[in-house]
């Protein structure tokens, strides 16, 4: 009722959404679905349709500007999920041939705290095999993939690229890649939309399959191995996380992940191609 104490509240409130659309929702919003979700609140209708409805234009502004359905995204993760039981069990068999020589002491100028809490965490799940504490070595796993994980990646990563390198590759990479993706522009286009489309943190990869004997363009989050997440080898590989690029780029990834194309090291990527084949068989 008007006058009502209750009727002032809403109205009050009504205010501080509008308010609040005013300096957000047009970032994020088309103009249209703006007036659309005021209408609604001049309705008085509740604050879940009202939310509803602004997750909805969200959700619909993303999918324009991406080009990835929201359902897509969401079946995707499932997909993900449903594949972290298959990678913790390759993780561990992987872990179980990793031979330990010495466990690292942190000392001063020598082995940081972090190497030897590294070392500690693989000392630890070997020791734990071998006494078949499962519980002991999934509670280690998730240090181990990310420590683990990360030093593989960025090791490839380094070799990767090189000084006065870039350009189209050469050799038996060059002919792969025309083979399996019928050009080398073609390749680009896909590595470059496969890299740039990585949620929050994670890699782009162009990686080698050992059963078919073709090359394929996958990526990972975080820090996990390209081998352990799809069964591929790595040849070539993308640090997308934010901090790789920020100083340079700030928050331009796309430009980031063209620039990477001037300084790839193909010889490189050709070595781990030749090695990858000869270990396959092919």
């Amino acid at each position: 009722r008007e006058g009502s104490k209750a009727h002032a509240h809403y109205t009050g409130l009504n205010r501080l959404i509008l308010s609040s659309l005013n300096r957000f929702a047009v970032r994020y919003v088309t103009r249209q679905c703006k007036y659309r979700l005021v209408f609604l609140l001049y309705k008085k209708v509740t604050m879940a349709d009202v939310k509803d409805a602004y997750i909805a234009a969200l959700e619909k502004k993303l999918a324009e500007l991406s080009g990835i359905e929201v359902d897509q995204i969401k079946k995707n993760q499932l997909a993900n999920a449903a594949d972290e039981a298959r990678a913790i069990g390759e993780m561990a068999e992987y872990v179980a041939n990793i031979q330990v020589q010495q466990a690292a002491v942190a000392q001063s100028g020598v082995v940081s705290p972090q190497i030897a809490a590294l070392y500690s965490h693989i000392t630890n799940e070997l020791e734990a095999e071998e006494a078949t504490d499962v519980a002991a070595m999934n509670a280690l796993l998730p240090a181990i993939k990310f420590n683990g994980g990360g030093h593989l990646n960025h090791t490839i990563f380094w070799t990767n690229m090189a000084p006065n390198a870039g350009g189209d590759p050469s050799g038996a990479i060059a002919d792969a890649i025309n083979e399996e993706f019928g050009s080398f522009q073609a390749f680009k286009d896909k590595f470059s939309a496969a890299s740039v489309g990585v949620k929050g943190s994670g890699w782009g990869w162009l990686g080698y399959c050992p059963k078919n004997n073709k090359l394929a363009v996958a990526t990972c989050q975080n820090q996990d191995p390209l081998q352990v997440t799809h069964g591929m080898i790595p040849l070539l590989g993308l640090d997308v996380w934010e901090h790789a690029y920020y100083l340079q780029y700030k928050n331009l990834r796309a430009d980031y992940v063209k620039a990477f194309f001037n300084v790839i090291n193909w010889s490189n990527v050709n070595e781990r191609l030749e090695t990858a084949r000869k270990s396959a068989g092919h």
